[in-house]
């Protein structure tokens, strides 16, 4: 994707978030489903993930990376596995738990985006230690633009383990705008390789390998 110069962080914004999402339309069939797959074998075999106990995860939509085997393996390895759940009187996002009894009961939450079927727990995410995050847009310095309404970013406050964006690697730029509600990420994973600040969030970049097994 393209870089320009813009009046304004809100106009680079939408112009990056429009960019990205014109390059997933772009991709032909299978594409996003088999850099799925790549992303998800390199999470697995990442020490993040291996030392992780309890991971925040998320049901993703068509155009994000399906981390669902993801989910599996974390309840496979009896990791407690948590999943976003949206909370309509406040209009943000809480946490709960996904049930490794039942990981398949599910209900169609807010945007149609399937959540644990159970009541509001209000799960501390300071007691989280790894969390795979979605975004439209990252930069190669782990800057994370969402969808523009912040619920991630307030999910994310107070979040104190691995911090983690994930896409596909046709949505990273080089650079992209930092606003004080922005929640930075610690890296990011695509189906090419993982991109990690070389210190702080706020220039250099350390690539690794996308495969670690």
């Amino acid at each position: 994707m393209s870089d320009g110069v813009y009046s304004d962080s809100r106009e680079w914004k939408r112009h990056l978030r429009r960019e990205a999402r014109q390059w997933l339309k772009s991709q032909p069939p299978g594409a996003l489903a088999d850099a799925s797959i790549q992303i998800c074998r390199s999470v697995e075999g990442s020490a993040e993930f291996e030392k992780a106990g309890r991971i925040l995860l998320f049901f993703p939509r068509w155009d994000e990376p399906d981390v669902r085997p993801l989910m599996r393996a974390a309840l496979g390895q009896g990791k407690q596995l948590y999943l976003p759940v949206f909370d309509e009187a406040a209009d943000e996002y809480r946490i709960a738990a996904l049930n490794s009894d039942s990981p398949g009961n599910l209900v169609e939450g807010q945007y149609g985006i399937p959540e644990p079927a159970v009541s509001m727990n209000n799960i501390d995410v300071k007691s989280l230690d790894f969390g795979l995050i979605p975004g439209l847009v990252f930069s190669r310095d782990a800057v994370r633009l969402g969808r523009g309404k912040g619920y991630f970013d307030r999910l994310l406050r107070g979040f104190t383990g691995v911090r983690a964006g994930i896409c596909f690697d046709g949505q990273v730029v080089e650079a992209a705008p930092v606003e004080a509600h922005d929640i930075p990420m610690d890296l990011v994973w695509t189906e090419a390789r993982r991109y990690q600040p070389c210190s702080g969030h706020t220039g250099g970049v350390k690539p690794s390998p996308g495969t670690h097994r």
